[in-house]
C-alpha cells in the first residue's frame, strides 16, 4: 500500500493524515500519521505486497486441498497449467499453490503462516470455521481497532487473518 505525504487514511472509525515517511525497507514502509480529531501521532506500518508472488501450501492430496482453498477464498481465480497437470488460485495478485506434502515438506503448522487481510474479521472466522478450519491462536488486538488470529486448515496448515 503506497501512501504519500498529505494523504488521508482511515481505520473505519477515525481519519488520519499522513505526515511523514519514517522509513522504508525491503518488506514495507513506516509512516507518521496524525489523527485528525485530536492531532495525536501514530506510526502506520505498510507492507510491499507486490513482492510476495506465491504461497505454497502442502497437503496430502493437492486436488482436494485446492478445492478446500477455493471455498476458503471464493473470490480467488482458479488458474490451470495443463502442461504441468497443475492448478492454483490467484488472490489479490498472489498465487496460492496447493501442493502435495512429501518427506521434505509435510503438511502442518511448522512455523510459517501467511496473514490475509479481510474486510470483516468476524465473518472471515465464521466462514473458515464453517469449512472445517479450527481456531489455533487468538484472536488478538492490533492497531486501529483491527484483530488477528491463526486458524488451522483441515490439513494442519496455518492461515492467518487480519482485519476490522
Amino acid at each position: 500500500m503506497a501512501f504519500h505525504i498529505g494523504d488521508e487514511v482511515s481505520d473505519g472509525t477515525q481519519s488520519y493524515l499522513v505526515k511523514e515517511n519514517i522509513g522504508s525497507g525491503g518488506f514495507g514502509s513506516v509512516f507518521k500519521i496524525e489523527r485528525k480529531s485530536d492531532q495525536k501521532l501514530f506510526a502506520l506500518k505498510t507492507l510491499h505486497t507486490e513482492q510476495l508472488s506465491a504461497v505454497m501450501i502442502h497437503v496430502p492430496d493437492w486436488k482436494e486441498g485446492l478445492n478446500w482453498y477455493q471455498k476458503a477464498f471464493p473470490q480467488a481465480k482458479r488458474i490451470q497449467y495443463p502442461e504441468f497437470d497443475f492448478e492454483c488460485l490467484e488472490f489479490n495478485g498472489v498465487q496460492i499453490e496447493v501442493v502435495k506434502a512429501d518427506e521434505k515438506v509435510g503438511a502442518g503448522a511448522f512455523g510459517l503462516a501467511v496473514d490475509w487481510e479481510v474486510e470483516n474479521f468476524d465473518e472471515a472466522v465464521k466462514h473458515l470455521t464453517g469449512l472445517g478450519a479450527t481456531l489455533y491462536r487468538g484472536p488478538g488486538k492490533l492497531e486501529f481497532g483491527r484483530r488477528m488470529c491463526k486458524l488451522k486448515d483441515p490439513y494442519g496448515n496455518l492461515i492467518g487473518i487480519r482485519g476490522p
